[in-house]
C-alpha cells in the first residue's frame, strides 16, 4: 500500500480506514476496526528498525498527500512538494484531513518520532497564520488548539504559540 497508493490522492482521499493501520494510537479513533496500541505495542513498534522504517515510509506519503517532502529524516525538517500548490489548496477544502494530521502527529509522538512534530507544526503554522490570506486558514483552530498540543516538549510548544501570536497580533 506504501508504494503503490504514493500518488493517488483520490484513492488516500476517499478511503478513511487506512490512517488508524498506518499511524497507530494508544486511544479509541473513529475507526472501530482498528485495535488500540497497548504502551508495550508502541515501545515494540518504536524499538524496531523495520517498523521504525515503515513508519517513516507512510509519513512520506502522507506528506506527499499533504503537499510537503520530507529533507532530513534525522531532523524531521521539510520543504513544500512541487505538487505544493495544489495539494495544499485541496487541504484547505477537506476538513478531515485536519484530523488525520492530528493522528498522525500523536502517533508520531508516541512511536519515537517527537522530533518530527515541531518542523511539521511550524510549517502548518506559518500556512494557517501568515499574511492576510493565509492558504490554510480554515485548519487555525486546529493548528492553535489541536496540533501545537501534540507536542511533549513544553518549550517547543510554547515558541510556537508564540510564533502563532506574533502572527496574529504583529508588533
Amino acid at each position: 500500500m506504501l508504494v503503490e497508493w504514493k500518488g493517488n490522492y483520490e484513492l488516500l482521499e476517499r478511503h478513511h480506514g487506512f490512517i488508524q493501520w498506518l499511524f497507530p494510537l494508544r486511544e479509541a479513533g473513529i475507526n472501530w476496526q482498528a485495535s488500540v496500541m497497548s504502551a508495550k505495542e508502541a515501545q515494540q513498534i518504536a524499538a524496531s528498525e523495520a517498523c521504525r522504517r515503515r513508519l517513516v515510509q507512510a509519513y512520506r506519503l502522507m506528506l506527499d498527500f499533504y503537499g510537503f517532502r520530507l529533507v532530513d529524516e534525522a531532523t524531521g525538517a521539510l520543504e513544500p512538494a512541487e505538487n505544493f500548490s495544489s495539494r495544499i489548496a485541496f487541504l484547505n477544502v477537506s476538513g478531515h484531513n485536519y484530523l488525520r494530521i492530528s493522528r498522525i502527529l500523536k502517533s508520531l509522538g508516541e512511536l519515537g518520532f517527537e522530533h518530527y512534530k515541531a518542523p511539521w507544526i511550524k510549517m502548518l503554522i506559518m500556512l494557517c497564520f501568515n499574511g492576510d490570506k493565509p492558504p490554510l486558514r480554515r485548519a487555525q483552530a486546529a493548528c492553535e488548539f489541536h496540533w501545537v498540543y501534540t507536542l511533549k516538549n513544553e518549550a517547543e510548544r510554547l515558541e510556537l504559540l508564540g510564533l502563532i501570536d506574533s502572527l496574529v497580533k504583529p508588533a
